[in-house]
This record gives structure tokens, C-alpha cells and sequence, in this order.
């Protein structure tokens, strides 16, 4: 019964939708009123409310003129817009119609590309305090023609990734309210004529229509400078640190100051440390880091722990950019003795290879790593990608104090630990390639790259160029093995790469040798297990995915 219902008023839309295209026609045709209408569309959309994660705001498919021919916002000279929202603390402007004509492409939302614009959810300038709905206004200048539209209500995040939608814009004369409902399952609404707007929308089985306000008076009254906050003038610098009109960002920052009674606040404490770094002054751009450091400013919202790390990476980072590099080491130690680090392991591994590539103070990040190394070992699990940093870090710590032999079995654990598994990348492949013309007869770097080599292969699909990658990985494991290593290691690699190439017979093969070799390897019944089951013997395959699942537990 449900299902019937719904088919019946899917067809009551779809002739609803006719019935206005129509009476756009009619209308246009006769000429006996005057063309303003916006329509807005019925699309099926799920109950939204704010809630953390991605989605939610206003997308808005195309712009038409009054004689309902489509304009292309990206390329059109005649059309200006602007963006504003209006929120407890004032209004600002955002740059959304700009933004788009710099990129010179059409909007990208939750994947699928649309011709058109879009306003995403308030939320995001709304500090991370997450709100169900937004007041936005759209100001549109199209030749003659001038419209403002208050869209009361767009939707916050996020509810699955769902957007509000609007059909199309005519742009016309005059000054619309848009509302939304916040408890509708489906919404639909347009405005007629200019005079009677209205929109409906559906509660159960019960439609509810409410009639709006229109006037032809553009409200602008909003943008009056006593009625701007410093809010206004911080999110419009913010906009010209991004397009390097820093000239102008500094303007607006001391608007800001000034509206703010003269006290320099941690917001713009962040815009001058930006807009200096955009003009190369990083000498002040450190100064007021530094500030921003004294007064404990944050700009991480959902988790203020976070904020002192975040300031001192971004005063790293300058001081890098100035060559201050002691003072940048400085500051990677004030990071060591806070009391939360963001991925404490992962800190340490950054720490040590700056030491490495500006200080070149090899034994202070061999120390640091050796300890890291030797409190996560216990720890371990299979593919464990942390520890594959680790000792991809650790190994040319170790080759340029002079333990190469080290180095050279480190490189090799990093990639059995799953080290390029992590990266679609060629860059480990390369790594492996410029040690290999330095080195050409050690064994474990053909080894190494070999995995390296594998474990990209998926990640570029799985035709020709694929093949040749498991084809190329197979060759190094041979010249490994020509080199003297002959563990079981390579008959287990090379097992799983002939398996990939569905050389199910000759992977069986290697696989059974490898465990002639060494028959405590978990991995290697797991790949025994994957070529039982190319081989279609389940029985066979659901054993040894037995075997391997005991030796993991022990």
C-alpha cells in the first residue's frame, strides 16, 4: 500500500513540475505579466539536521534570464553575485561566486559535478559549533536587473551527504524570502509571478502551505558600515590572504582592529601571520606566531587540546621557510613536552628526519628512532603501517652513521611491514631505485623494491600495466635470490606475485617451498590459502586460512 502511495505521488509531482514549465511558457508567450518567478524543484531528501561530518548546504543547478535562457556563471561578464551570512555575532560576506570564477570550473559536490553554484552549510565559519540551520542571502546584479535572495534555513551538516537543491534561479527585479522547514521529509516550493510566493512541503501524509513575503525594495541596509562587525572585515581578509590581495587583507584587518576598540584579537593574530607569510615577511609572520603562542590562541575549535602543537608546527614552518633551523628544532622539542601530542610516534618520525635533511645530525635521529623502534616492536601487529615508518625512517639514520648492513635489513623490514601497501605513489619504488644504481649487489634493496613494486599494483588496476608491474616485482625477487638471499622470503613474495598474475600452479609451487623453508609464517598459509582458493579448492583453502589465523594468535 505504502509503495502504491508513493508511486502515486511521484507521478503527482512529475505532472506538478509539468504543469509549471507550462505555465512558465504561457505566461512568457502572452506577455501579460511581468516574468519573475523562482523555482524551486521537488527532490526527494531525507530528514536533515546538523550533526559533525560532511554534506549539508544549498546547491543551486543553474541561473536563467527572464527569458528563461540558461547563463553560464563561469564565463558571462553581465552577472555579478554576491554572498552573505547572517549569524548571532553580525554578517559576513563570503566569496563563493568568486572563488568559482577563479576556478574556472563548475562546482564539485559530494563527487558528482553540477553546473551551478553552491552554499555550503554555515557550519563551517561558525567556529565548529555545529547549527541546524542558516540564514544566507544571495545578491544578484544581472545587467539591469538587481535580486536579492534571503535563504532562511539552508540546511547544516550533514545527514549523509545531502544537499538541499534548488532547480534554477530567473533572476528578476526584487527582494525573495526563501524559507525551509526543519522537520520535512520532502520539500518543493517556487514563486510565482512575484506576487503570491509560496512554498509547501509534506509532514506524513499531510501538505502544509505557507505564504511569503516579496517586495521589490532591495534590502542592502545590512552592509552599512555601522552595522558590520569586525567578524565582517576578518572573514573578507581571510579571502584576500587566499588570492594574495594582501594589501587589501591588511586594510580589512585593521577595520577589524578598529571596530573592535583597538584590541588585536587571536583572529587577527592568525590573519597578519598569514598575510605576512604571503608577502615573504616572515620575520613578522613569526612575530605574531609568537604572540599567538604567548596568548594561547587557537584556532582548532573541536579540540583546543590540540592548539599549542598546531602553533608550533605552524612556527616550524616558518622558521624552515627562514632558515632558522635550530629554532625550528626548538620548537619541535616545546612539542616533545606538551602534555597531548596529536600521534605521538608519527611526531617523533617527522622530528627525526628533519634532524636528518636540515640539521644533518644523523646519531641525535638515529637515538630517537632506535627508542621509538624498541618501545613499538612490542606493540607489532601485521601491516602495522606505523612501524613501517618507523624503520623506513630508521634505516638511512643508520646508513649514514656508518651501518649500512642495518640500514639495508630495515629498508626491507619496513616494506615487509607494509610500508609502500600505504602509498598509490611511485615515490618508494623511485627511493628503491636511487639505492639500487648507488648499491647494485644488495640483495635486500631488490628485495625491497620488489614489494614496493607489488603493492602498487593495485592501486593502478588490473590490466596490462598491472601485469607488468607483478611481472617486474617477480624479476627483482629473482635477482635478489641470485645475490644470495634465498630464505623463505622469496619464494613467499614470489608466490603471491605469480598468484596475482593467476599463475596459479607455479605460485603453489614457490608457496610450498617457502614453507618447506619456514613453517611458522603465518603469511605464508595465508597466501597458500588465497591459490587454493584460485585453484577452486575450498576445502584446501579454509584449512590452511585456519593454520595461518593459530600461528598469528601465538
Amino acid at each position: 500500500m505504502s509503495k502504491e502511495r508513493a508511486r502515486v505521488r511521484l507521478r503527482y509531482i512529475a505532472l506538478c513540475q509539468i504543469f509549471i514549465r507550462i505555465f512558465i511558457i504561457i505566461i512568457s508567450a502572452l506577455k501579460t505579466f511581468r516574468i519573475t518567478l523562482l523555482l524551486l524543484l521537488v527532490i526527494p531528501i531525507c530528514k536533515l539536521h546538523a550533526q559533525p561530518g560532511g554534506g549539508g548546504g544549498l546547491v543551486i543547478a543553474g541561473f536563467y534570464n527572464q527569458k528563461l535562457q540558461k547563463i553560464n556563471i563561469l564565463t558571462d561578464p553581465d552577472i555579478k553575485m554576491r554572498s552573505f551570512v547572517l549569524q548571532d555575532s553580525g554578517i559576513y560576506e563570503t566569496f563563493y561566486f568568486q572563488q568559482l570564477r577563479q576556478a574556472k570550473k563548475n562546482i564539485s559536490i559530494s563527487g558528482y559535478t553540477h553546473d551551478g553554484f553552491v552554499l555550503p552549510p554555515v557550519t563551517y565559519y561558525y567556529g565548529g559549533r555545529y547549527r541546524n540551520l542558516s540564514d544566507q542571502r544571495i545578491l544578484i546584479i544581472y545587467k539591469h536587473d538587481t535580486m536579492m535572495i534571503d535563504f532562511r534555513g539552508i540546511i547544516g551538516e550533514n545527514a549523509g551527504g545531502y544537499n538541499d537543491k534548488i532547480d534554477s534561479i530567473v533572476i528578476q527585479k526584487g527582494y525573495f524570502k526563501c524559507l525551509r522547514s526543519t522537520d520535512n521529509s520532502n520539500y518543493s516550493g517556487f514563486l510565482r509571478n512575484g506576487i503570491t510566493p509560496y512554498v509547501f512541503h509534506t509532514k506524513g501524509n499531510t501538505q502544509h502551505t505557507e505564504f511569503l513575503n516579496y517586495t521589490d525594495k532591495i534590502d542592502t541596509t545590512f552592509l552599512r558600515e555601522d552595522n558590520l562587525t569586525p567578524l565582517f572585515y576578518q572573514q573578507r581578509a581571510a579571502h584576500y590572504i587566499e588570492t594574495n590581495e594582501t594589501t587589501l587583507a591588511f586594510a580589512d584587518i585593521d577595520k577589524a582592529i578598529a571596530k573592535n576598540k583597538g584590541k588585536t584579537t587571536c583572529t587577527d593574530l592568525y590573519l597578519l601571520c598569514g598575510a605576512y607569510e604571503q608577502n615573504n615577511q616572515y620575520d613578522k609572520a613569526i612575530e605574531s606566531l609568537t604572540t599567538i603562542i604567548t596568548n594561547h590562541c587557537s584556532q582548532i575549535y573541536w579540540n583546543k587540546d590540540m592548539a599549542p602543537e598546531y602553533n608550533y608546527r605552524r612556527r616550524i614552518g616558518l622558521y624552515v621557510k627562514n632558515k632558522q633551523y635550530q629554532k625550528a628544532l626548538t620548537d619541535y622539542d616545546s612539542i616533545a613536552m606538551l602534555p597531548t601530542i596529536w600521534a605521538k610516534a608519527y611526531f617523533i618520525i617527522e622530528r627525526a628526519n628533519f634532524k636528518m635533511n636540515y640539521l644533518k645530525d644523523y646519531k641525535s635521529a638515529l637515538t630517537d628512532l632506535k627508542t621509538l623502534a624498541d618501545t613499538s616492536e612490542g606493540k607489532k601487529q601485521e601491516n602495522n603501517f606505523i612501524n613501517a615508518d618507523i624503520y623506513f625512517s630508521l634505516a638511512p639514520a643508520e646508513y649514514y652513521n656508518g651501518n649500512e648492513k642495518d640500514a639495508y635489513t630495515h629498508w626491507l623490514k619496513a616494506e615487509e611491514m607494509g610500508y609502500s601497501a600505504s602509498s598509490s605513489g611511485t615515490y618508494p619504488t623511485t627511493y628503491y631505485d636511487s639505492l639500487i644504481q648507488q648499491h647494485p649487489t644488495i640483495a635486500e634493496l631488490y628485495l625491497a623494491r620488489s614489494i614496493a613494486i607489488a603493492d602498487r599494483g593495485p592501486y593502478i588496476g588490473w590490466g596490462d600495466e598491472t601485469q607488468e608491474c607483478f611481472t617486474k616485482a617477480i624479476a627483482d625477487i629473482d635477482k635478489a635470490e641470485s645475490l644470495g638471499l634465498t630464505d623463505y622470503r622469496v619464494n613467499m613474495y614470489r608466490a603471491n606475485d605469480l598468484y596475482l598474475l593467476k599463475k596459479y600452479t607455479e605460485a603453489m609451487k614457490e608457496i610450498n617451498m617457502a614453507i618447506s623453508k619456514n613453517d611458522t609464517i603465518a603469511q605464508c598459509y595465508t597466501t597458500r590459502s588465497q591459490i587454493w582458493g584460485g585453484l577452486g579448492n575450498s576445502k584446501e583453502a579454509q584449512n590452511d586460512w585456519t593454520k595461518a589465523n593459530e600461528l598469528k594468535k601465538k
